[in-house]
């Protein structure tokens, strides 16, 4: 293998502390590897590495969190851990590479004592003390830049002070539409590195090391420092094909942004992918005007540009309201920390920069709406959209607002899609709860855009009993809901902000119909009780049972009848009320104000019956049928 000193020798994992000797599979590193070995695992330096797909950069990742643990290691040579204090952020652009990552790394450093914590939107089961637990915080852009928009106070940046090192993956990828929200959160961290307060943090000497395909102008980044399956099949899918058992995969492009599987043919994507083949074949079908793209793919010619301009307003809103951005100079100082500013001066004429911000620009946002608009993750034109709904906004115009968002643009209004999204809004049963109308107040016949689209599939969704069954629409139809529900949350904020308690009243319904796929005079109200799905609700439906008193009043024998089930499932079925909330006897009364032309209302609220003790269900996202006149009234307590 050639001598110790000589440079080009293969560097053996003996060469490691023994503590981390039994890290890696193997007994020694690739040339790439032992030629990063110094940089990466002897020394704290900042670095970008380019290199082919398939190269081993993986494992450069890992000797730079080994070199972070190996503060760790006493005198002795013992790892002496103190799990929190020394974060690694692992961010990438896929949630199926950042699940890879993190069921490789839970394997390898579980051992150690080392506590992994995956922040995407496929997990939901996080508090800030996990965060603050974790030792490795692997997640997306999107989902970083998400959780880390609020201030210290509320504990979503309470733990930056304990990031020591940021490995990006796939940095290349800020070529793409979503590379803006890297180049936010990188920005951010350098920021915040340098506050005084910091200054005797581990953020304060944070260690960056990003790594790319072959790109012409890495040297840019060395100056910047970046489905539809639900996760249970999707693992059960990639479990299969990793055993043999699936010969062809048919996948989007999730899959070809980084995970490691066997795959030897590819119809674009990844293939060959160590440790499963030597070699590889990548099949792309094109037209023949784009196939020099793909050549220039191929050769590493294809130029990184940042993609922040676009967006610029909606992240620098978010560092004004949690203030890492207080002034005109600290914005041009989070400017410089960009990709963006990188290119800007390389490549002027491609982002107009005679288009900048003005200092009025900046200030108008440090609002409310800009607050909210950062809290819940919104774009700057629905934000807007939402800033324009009129006074007396009802549950119809609120949904109309949701449909326009722009969080939505990527929704396609398909060919094959327009017959059947026409049929539903017809309507001729009468299910939908709203309509496009066309001219004269008539359902249209022809649905022809995006935003129609999207606003008969919700319709379609809140019956309870969607007809639509189309799998892409499907797809959409979840998106809708999810995004949805979050767009109509702000609303409501703003609409109370606003002090416009109606249309704050018809958001929230909207909101919560979003989250529980329910309109709240749906037929199927009872799916919301844990136990019931559609053929329950459905039975239960076909004998006059569509509310919960009415479930409470009903025979638990004749439930098991309608519904072809044994004994005691209809006592089951019955015991699923205890998840709700007691109910609560409400009482208005209007007194005497001092201020003129105000009037004051008393609420009072007697507990009528007591709620199961041992109940997680969040009632604040149910929509109960008649609930919402007491919500009205009491909002208007506050007009005194």
């Amino acid at each position: 293998m050639g001598s110790v000193t000589d440079p080009y020798a293969l560097k053996s994992v003996s060469d490691l502390p023994v503590p981390f000797r039994t890290f890696f599979g193997f007994r020694y590193f690739n040339s790439l590897q032992s030629e990063c070995f110094s940089a990466c695992f002897l020394s704290d330096v900042n670095m970008v590495i380019s290199a082919p797909t398939g190269s081993g950069k993986t494992v450069l990742f890992e000797l730079c969190i080994l070199r972070l643990l190996s503060r760790f290691i006493s005198a002795e040579g013992r790892f002496i851990h103190i799990k929190g204090t020394l974060k690694t952020v692992y961010i990438a652009p896929s949630k199926a590479l950042v699940q890879e990552k993190l069921r490789d790394w839970n394997q390898k450093l579980g051992k150690l004592g080392i506590n992994c914590l995956e922040l995407t939107g496929d997990n939901a089961s996080y508090n800030i003390r996990n965060i603050q637990e974790a030792d490795i915080i692997v997640t997306t852009p999107e989902k970083f830049d998400a959780v880390t928009r609020y201030h210290f106070k509320d504990g979503g940046l309470s733990f930056f002070s304990d990031i020591a090192l940021v490995l990006i993956d796939e940095v290349h990828l800020l070529n793409d539409p979503r590379g803006a929200a890297l180049e936010a959160i990188v920005s951010r961290i350098k920021m915040l590195s340098r506050k005084p307060e910091m200054k005797s943090s581990a953020l304060a000497s944070v260690r960056l090391l990003a790594v790319s395909a072959t790109i012409p102008n890495i040297s840019d980044l060395v100056g910047f420092h970046n489905g539809g399956l639900c996760q249970k099949d999707r693992s059960l899918i990639e479990g299969l094909f990793l055993r043999g058992d699936l010969q062809v995969l048919c996948t989007t492009n999730t899959l070809a942004h980084g995970i490691n599987l066997p795959a030897h043919t590819v119809m674009s994507g990844r293939a060959g992918r160590p440790p499963f083949d030597d070699t590889g074949m990548v099949i792309i079908m094109t037209r023949r005007e784009t196939v020099h793209l793909y050549e220039n793919l191929l050769s590493g010619c294809e130029m990184v540009e940042s993609q922040l301009l676009s967006c610029m307003t909606e992240h620098l809103t978010a560092e004004i309201v949690q203030l890492t951005i207080s002034d005109i100079t600290r914005a041009i100082e989070w400017m410089k920390c960009s990709y963006l500013y990188v290119r800007m001066k390389k490549n002027p004429e491609k982002y107009a920069i005679n288009k900048g911000f003005t200092g009025d620009r900046i200030e108008k946002h440090v609002q409310e709406p800009g607050r909210l608009m950062t809290k819940y993750y919104l774009r700057f034109n629905t934000m807007k959209n939402m800033m324009q709904a009129p006074a007396d906004c009802s549950v119809e115009a609120a949904l109309h607002i949701v449909c326009r968002a722009e969080e939505f643009s990527w929704i396609q209004l398909r060919r094959n899609e327009k017959k059947l999204l026409s049929d539903a809004n017809t309507d001729k049963d009468g299910r939908l709860r709203f309509h496009i109308l066309g001219e004269k107040g008539k359902r249209k016949k022809r649905i022809q855009t995006r935003e129609e689209k999207i606003f008969v599939l919700a319709n379609d969704c809140l019956t309870g009993d969607p007809s639509l069954h189309d799998l892409s629409m499907n797809q959409d139809m979840i998106s809708i809901c999810s995004n949805g529900c979050r767009i109509a949350k702000c609303m409501r904020e703003y609409f109370i902000y606003r002090k416009n308690y109606k249309g704050a009243l018809n958001s929230s319904l909207l909101a919560k119909s979003l989250h529980q796929k329910l309109w709240d005079d749906s037929p199927f109200l009872l799916k919301q009780l844990p136990g019931i799905g559609m053929v329950t609700a459905k039975g239960l439906h076909s004998m006059g049972v569509k509310t919960f008193e009415a479930l409470y009043e009903a025979d638990p024998r004749k439930i098991e009848i309608v519904t072809g089930r044994k004994y005691p499932f209809g006592n089951h079925i019955k015991e699923s009320l205890l998840s709700l909330p007691p109910k609560i006897e409400m009482k208005l009364e209007e007194t005497q104000c001092q201020r003129q032309g105000k009037f004051k209302l008393v609420v009072t609220l007697t507990r009528l019956s007591v709620a199961a003790q041992s109940t997680k269900r969040h009632y604040a996202d149910m929509p109960v049928q008649y609930l919402y006149s007491g919500v009205n009234a009491s909002a208007r307590k506050d007009d005194c």
